[in-house]
């Protein structure tokens, strides 16, 4: 059998033990707690950002118009994920209208227009609209007419 150890010496009087807070009590403990809920709202905003600059859909839209009968016409497009897509259509009538979906507000456009007959002194203007808003347009009336215009994913908001 042990012998028990003795209690500890008396304490002076008016001397009081105190006992350490539990951590959870602790005003560190909540700063830090606040700070780690900061930082995870934070990352969160920031992460459904970027998803949304990868992946949300335009509708882009290539108008050309004028008063040239025909034009060639050369429409670009390039998505965040770097798919590009290049296209001419040779005399085509004009009014003409494109419409195409790309992913990504990193995406890119570029329209550009010329009379198929060089001898037509016609007008030519072009029109960018991205998820229906115009973000650019041009007109040339200069003869022979050449027009282009520009935007991206970024625009359409």
């Amino acid at each position: 059998m042990s012998t028990p150890t003795p209690p500890p010496a008396s304490l002076p009087p008016g001397y009081v033990i105190k006992r350490k807070k539990p951590f959870y009590k602790r005003v560190w403990f909540w700063l830090f707690v606040v700070v780690v809920l900061v930082v995870v709202i934070v990352i969160v905003a920031v992460a459904g950002a970027a998803n949304d600059a990868v992946n949300k859909s335009h509708t882009v839209t290539y108008k050309v118009t004028g008063t040239v009968k025909k034009a060639d016409i050369e429409y670009w497009s390039n998505d965040g994920s770097g798919k590009s897509v290049d296209e001419t259509a040779g005399g085509q009538s004009v009014p003409w209208t494109k419409t195409v979906t790309v992913k990504g507000d990193l995406s890119a456009f570029v329209l550009s227009a010329t009379p198929s007959d060089i001898e037509d002194t016609g007008t030519l203007s072009c029109e960018l609209d991205v998820d229906g808003k115009t973000v650019s347009t041009g007109k040339s009336t200069v003869a022979p007419a050449m027009v282009s215009c520009s935007g991206s994913g970024y625009d359409g908001k």
